[in-house]
């Protein structure tokens, strides 16, 4: 029979398994033995025996119990899911499964919480980190959890948009970047998140709400190189009214936020994608926000190569209706050299003048107004005489003098293009 002996080892298993210390096959062995064959219904019988007989100092720990019971129960069969949502709405414990997720995830309880660490500290650019590690966020270590808290999402939507508000650990959010499309996050959940000052949540609920038109424009992409034909067309414009829809709804939910995280999240889309709709460069240039995009180009460290570099001048280079002077661009064209300066300066950014950087660069001075390029040369031109190159610097000093003549041919490199 189900009692606090067996749970406890139940959640010693499990968080055996999260934390590594035991393998998944060790962990269904020893599930297995606890539990042993008895049927879903039959384990819920004996659950619900043993939850009316607790006594009263232990009433408040119900949730607690329940979610251990229950993602001991994923552990044991993840194809079970349907039965353990059955037995659950029958005894009436789904309020007591949320409850007990939302303790886990609150990390209020040193020996029941979710030990996590998402790993974007380095990034400066948070959306950049959720490409690069695109389902890659625990959700097969941590599948018990993540089956729970669907059985959430099917029965109280309410509770569910709850435990996405109270998870510290934004697991849930993180791992709906990549798994469960069938979990949908409405718009107005979307806004409600990306209205807190937490740069990760913002980027993820952003990443959520660009899913469908990072879809599009892959397609439309792919659709460019076949031929055209009548039934490519009119795929094309499906897709561009696609495209369309979706931008209203982004447009209005960058309404509802401050303009400096329209402008960082906008920003860092463009970086990782390479590929966006003109609109974003739009609202970019929204003389409004200029002061604020010149910041995000020279002092985010968001930029990291000179494609990066090429991606913020097709940006700056759209021509928008504005009452403002076209010449406050400067400021916008001028951070960008700030920002190749930088890579020079710190050793950054271009770590050897090689063919790829070259054609780059190139592309750079295309774009680039003739006062920037003018700009950039003298600057390259006064960092190139203060370099340690000559003889007497490799003989005396001589790590320096290795140094300095790498930065010397990325410097030589660029002044030969402007």
């Amino acid at each position: 029979m189900m009692d606090i002996k067996i749970l406890a080892e139940l959640s010693d298993t499990i968080f055996g398994h999260w934390n590594g210390i035991q393998e998944y096959r060790e962990v269904k062995m020893h599930l297995k033995r606890l539990l042993g064959k008895k049927s879903i219904s039959n384990l819920f019988e004996e659950f619900k025996i043993f939850m009316d007989s607790l006594p009263n100092e232990h009433l408040k720990k119900k949730p607690i119990y329940t979610a251990i019971f229950v993602l001991a129960l994923f552990g044991q069969n993840l194809d079970e899911s349907e039965q353990i949502r059955k037995y659950l709405k029958r005894y009436e414990l789904i309020s007591l499964l949320y409850g007990g997720l939302a303790v886990l995830i609150k990390g209020t309880k040193p020996d029941f919480v979710i030990h996590i660490s998402t790993g974007d500290g380095p990034f400066r650019n948070k959306y950049q980190f959720l490409r690069r590690f695109e389902g890659e966020f625990g959700f097969w270590d941590y599948i018990e959890f993540f089956m729970a808290a669907k059985v959430i999402y099917e029965e109280d939507k309410e509770k569910f948009r709850r435990l996405i508000k109270e998870d510290n650990s934004q697991l849930l959010l993180l791992n709906l970047t990549s798994y469960n499309p069938e979990i949908e996050i409405p718009e107005e959940w979307i806004i409600d998140l990306m209205k807190t000052q937490d740069q990760l949540l913002q980027n993820i609920t952003f990443y959520l709400l660009t899913k469908k038109l990072r879809r599009y424009i892959e397609r439309l992409s792919d659709g460019d190189r076949y031929q055209d034909t009548k039934g490519e067309k009119a795929a094309r414009n499906e897709l561009y009214t696609g495209i369309e829809a979706e931008l209203r709804k982004i447009e209005y939910a960058l309404s509802q936020v401050d303009d400096r995280t329209q402008v960082s999240l906008l920003f860092n889309y463009i970086l990782v994608e390479k590929k966006w709709p003109r609109r974003f460069s739009t609202w970019l240039l929204d003389p409004k926000v200029w002061l604020i995009l010149s910041k995000e180009i020279r002092d985010s460290k968001k930029i990291n190569t000179l494609e990066e570099v090429l991606c913020s001048l097709e940006v700056i280079k759209n021509k928008v209706k504005t009452s403002h002077k076209p010449y406050r661009k400067d400021m916008l064209y001028n951070a960008t050299v700030e920002v190749m300066l930088n890579f020079i300066g710190e050793n950054v950014g271009i770590y050897e003048w090689t063919e790829k950087e070259k054609i780059i660069f190139k592309q750079i001075c295309e774009v680039l107004p003739k006062s920037s390029r003018t700009k950039l040369k003298k600057r390259l031109y006064k960092e190139s005489q203060q370099l340690w190159t000559c003889k007497i610097d490799e003989l005396i000093r001589f790590d320096i003098y290795w140094r300095d003549q790498a930065k010397q041919k990325i410097i030589m490199g660029m002044l030969a293009q402007l």
